[in-house]
């Protein structure tokens, strides 16, 4: 049974009751703070497991380079990449499945080819490692859904939705005067 963003306030209201009185925070804090929170419970349980939370999708390169937001519509851009592997080699010399190495712009070099950067939701060849590339498979953590609403479902279930209630407890107790 999934739980409400509302009920998860009410939980965690209960849990610091004794302490102050938060009602004087509006709801949209709290819903807020427990978007934060299930996205990074979903980044650090893909990274665990991937199969919890984890996705692969294909990218098409267009000179080089391929655009993460234009992967799916649903479910939205990738949140942490943890692998990528040439998909289709193209013309290039790697064979499908090569790792591709993530760098960072000021150490590009401390790594062997193919490798990538990462900008703004786009991954970039670096120099002409990607020539000839026709398709990348990118594995990466979801992102849930966002919580808009008091009455929106939150996404994670059982026993994992109690660490929502617990750290949005903490966080009103630390707002606490």
């Amino acid at each position: 049974m999934a739980l409400t963003a509302r009920e998860i306030i009410d939980a965690a209201l209960a849990e610091v009751a004794s302490f102050f009185d938060p009602t004087t925070t509006p709801d949209s804090v709290w819903v807020r703070r427990i978007n934060v929170r299930q996205e990074e419970l979903f980044a650090r349980a893909t990274s665990l497991n991937p199969d919890y939370y984890g996705i692969c999708a294909v990218a098409p390169l267009v000179d080089g380079a391929a655009n993460l937001r234009d992967l799916t519509e649903d479910p939205p851009a990738p949140d942490r990449i943890d692998r990528i592997e040439i998909h289709d080699p193209g013309t290039s010399e790697y064979a499908a499945g090569e790792r591709v190495n993530l760098v960072r712009v000021d150490d590009a070099d401390v790594s062997l080819p193919p490798r990538m950067l990462l900008r703004d939701h786009v991954l970039w060849g670096v120099a002409d490692d990607m020539d000839g590339v026709a398709k990348i498979k990118v594995y990466y953590a979801r992102r849930p859904t966002p919580v808009r609403s008091e009455d929106d479902p939150i996404e994670l279930d059982g026993a994992h939705s109690e660490l929502l209630v617990w750290d949005l407890a903490k966080y009103m107790a630390r707002r606490a005067p």
